[in-house]
Formats: structure tokens, C-alpha cells, sequence
């Protein structure tokens, strides 16, 4: 006789409701990702019909200029009307009439302790300073992909960086020759560098004197040279390093790796740790170059951002560089406290180069520059300076009670 076991039957029940259930999620997660990929599809489509409409409107306006290029007429109100709307989108130009300056963000110390934790007490300005006080300088690099244990290749700048070196090197290029004749004539370039990330955030500022752009290459790694660049970066960029850089004269991928890959370079030879205190004053003063805006944390900033300074300032200054005056050693103290006010080194530069004073200063011309005997400090906050006649000048004092930020 034949019987009827009914909880191994209910056990079949169960287990194909389960399977049903498992084959519904299936089927769910099948349409999902089917309707995804319709919607990347569509995308796709878009922008390959987006790309098709720019590239005819690039060739139709190529096309424009060279057929009003070709006209003799300067006066032609067709061809000065092109000009003025390709000036206004020039970034070239924009930058060609501005002191422009570098601004980046990082993630603090993140980066540098996934490589090397030894070291908890050294932060990314260490590692830099650590180079330059011994070679004189390095390279701080902007971070776009890096190496993962695995092997695979993390991108850091997902939505892309500010100069887009896909498209073209131009802009990049222009950057490069302009920083190259500023500071060949003495001029300054700055690198901000901003930490935002709490418990440690800072503000570092750093003295450019190079600017290097490739695709994820090392600087200037095919021309000769002494030893290669890469003996100028930080210990923390290197996944494996031979350690043998002073006697290195090639880079030798075999025996030095890189963790972190980048398109951008600055060379710096200076860097100073902006006083936490005044780091809101250093973003009152800096530009976006572009929208003449301060820089706006509330939009999405693809770096590096290129800035302006609201008031130009000498972070680096060289007290030592003057011949003609003599500062006092209370001056030349309170100056450095000061972290180099701005009208203090104006009023110096002025007495030692004898410069005229800006039409705008808040001070009078002196009378006579030329018996100039020393600047001097009182305690009551104003730097003095002293003559070595009677001749008194109409102002020989310059307040120093602003403090500027630094």
C-alpha cells in the first residue's frame, strides 16, 4: 500500500516557492538592468548626436574665420563681431591680463598614510618641505588616477579636471610660457593649496617656478638631465622605489613604480602653512580668474582653479635681498611676526628701490629717499623710518597695526 508522506511534499512546496520567488527577483533585476542599459543607449545616442552638432559648429566656425580672416576690411562690423566673441571666450586672453594663480583641494593626510603609516606625526606639506629642504625643490603633483593593491587603476577625478588635455594642449601650453616669462622677470606664482576635510583642515601656499602637463607622464622624463624628476617627488607617490635616486640617471619602471598617476606638475621651491586663523582671510582675497567670484564650494570646481588676488601679495619675501636700508632687528622681527604685511614691504621696497608711491596709496610721497639710515619698530605698533639730515619727509611712518593674514 502506497502512502503519502505529507511533510516531504510540504517540503517540495517550499522549496519551489522559494525557487519561484528566486526566479521573479531574477526576472526583476533582468528588466532593471535592461531598462538601464535602454537609458545609457539613449545617452549614448544623445551625446553622439550632441558631438555631431559641436563638431559642425566647430568646422562651420573655423570655416567663419577663415573666410573673414581673409577680408582686408579691419573696419568689417562681421569680422569684429567675430573677433569680439571669440576674445570673450578666449581663456588665453583672460589670462594674458591677470596675475593668475593655482588653487587646488586634497584630502589632508589620506593619501600619503595609505602608502607610508610609519610616519603618523608627518603630514603631505613634510613629505614636500623634506624634499625641497634637501634638493632644492619639488614637484607637488595633481593626483588623477591611482594604482589599487590589485592591480586596477582607480580614477580620482572621475567627472574630469579643469584643463582637458584630450581636446588639446593649447591652453595648457599658453599656461606654461606665461609662467615661464613671469618668473624669469621676477614675478610670483602661487600654488594654494586647501585641506578641507576636518579634523585637519589648512591652507598652505607655495612658490611656483614650473609648470609641466602630460598624459599621467613623468616631468620632462625624455630629456637628459642629471637625474630624472621623479627624484623630486615625495617617498609617498612611489608604490616601489628603488631608494638610489642621487646616483639614478634614467627612470627605470623595473625598479621604481608610481602609486599616483597625474596630467599636472608644479615645481615649487618655497611653502609656507597659512596661520589657521587667517585662512578665511587668504579665500577673501583670492578670485576665480574667470568669474571674478571668490571660490564657491556650493558648485562643483574642477581643479586645478585658476585664481587672481584680490590684493597682491609677497608670501616669500627676502628681507636679506635689500642693500640700501638697514632694518632695525626689532623691525626686521616684528616684519616676520607680521608674516610680511603688504604695506610694509611696499613702504620698503619704495625706500630701497626708490619707487613712487601708487596713485591710490593711503600715504603721502616722501620728499627724499636718498638718506634713508634704517626702518625701525616701536612698541606702540608703527614701523619708522629714520633720515640722516634734518630734512624731514611728510610721512616717515607706516601703521602696522593691520595684521594681514598669513
Amino acid at each position: 500500500m502506497l502512502t503519502f508522506d505529507r511533510g516531504c511534499w510540504g517540503c517540495h512546496v517550499d522549496g519551489f516557492q522559494n525557487l519561484k520567488e528566486t526566479l521573479d527577483n531574477a526576472t526583476a533585476l533582468i528588466a532593471r538592468i535592461q531598462d538601464d542599459l535602454n537609458r545609457k543607449e539613449k545617452r549614448r545616442n544623445d551625446l553622439l548626436e550632441e558631438t555631431k552638432v559641436l563638431e559642425e559648429i566647430i568646422s562651420e566656425k573655423e570655416e567663419l574665420e577663415l573666410i573673414l580672416n581673409k577680408c582686408s576690411n579691419d573696419l568689417c562690423p562681421h569680422k569684429l563681431a567675430f573677433k569680439k566673441i571669440k576674445d570673450q571666450f578666449d581663456p588665453r586672453k583672460i589670462l594674458d591680463q591677470n596675475d593668475f594663480h593655482f588653487f587646488m583641494c586634497y584630502r589632508g593626510n589620506h593619501y600619503a598614510r595609505s602608502v607610508d603609516n610609519r610616519f603618523l606625526d608627518k603630514t603631505v606639506l613634510d613629505y614636500h618641505r623634506e624634499v625641497i629642504e634637501k634638493e632644492g625643490y619639488c614637484w607637488w603633483a595633481k593626483f588623477n588616477s591611482r594604482k589599487l593593491n590589485t592591480g586596477a587603476i582607480e580614477k580620482l577625478e572621475p567627472f574630469g579636471e579643469s584643463i582637458d588635455l584630450t581636446l588639446s594642449s593649447d591652453l595648457a601650453s599658453f599656461i606654461k610660457q606665461s609662467i615661464k616669462e613671469r618668473v624669469a622677470s621676477g614675478g610670483n606664482v602661487y600654488l594654494f593649496n586647501y585641506n578641507p576635510n576636518p579634523p585637519d583642515i589648512e591652507l598652505s601656499v607655495a612658490k611656483v617656478v614650473d609648470f609641466f602637463f602630460g598624459h599621467e607622464d613623468i616631468p620632462y622624463l625624455t630629456k637628459n638631465r642629471e637625474k630624472p624628476e621623479c627624484a623630486y617627488f615625495p617617498s609617498y607617490y612611489f608604490e616601489k622605489r628603488d631608494g638610489n635616486c642621487a646616483s639614478c640617471k634614467q627612470y627605470d619602471p623595473a625598479r621604481c613604480s608610481l602609486k599616483f598617476y597625474s596630467n599636472f606638475y608644479f615645481k615649487i621651491d618655497k611653502i609656507h602653512r597659512i596661520k589657521e586663523e587667517n585662512i578665511n582671510n587668504e579665500f577673501l582675497n583670492l578670485r576665480n580668474c574667470f568669474t571674478n567670484d571668490f571660490i564657491n564650494f556650493a558648485i562643483p570646481i574642477f581643479y586645478p582653479l585658476i585664481v587672481t588676488q584680490e590684493m597682491d601679495i609677497d608670501y616669500f619675501f627676502d628681507i636679506d635681498s635689500l642693500e640700501r636700508v638697514v632694518i632695525s632687528k626689532d623691525a626686521r622681527k616684528t616684519i616676520e611676526e607680521l608674516n610680511f604685511d603688504p604695506r610694509i614691504i611696499n613702504i620698503i621696497k619704495i625706500l630701497e628701490y626708490k619707487l613712487e608711491f601708487p596713485v591710490n596709496a593711503k600715504v603721502q610721497k616722501f620728499k627724499s629717499r636718498d638718506n634713508i639710515t634704517e626702518i625701525r619698530y616701536s612698541g606702540g605698533g608703527r614701523v619708522f623710518v629714520d633720515f640722516s639730515d634734518k630734512e624731514r619727509p611728510l610721512v616717515d611712518s607706516i601703521d602696522s597695526r593691520h595684521r594681514h593674514s598669513g
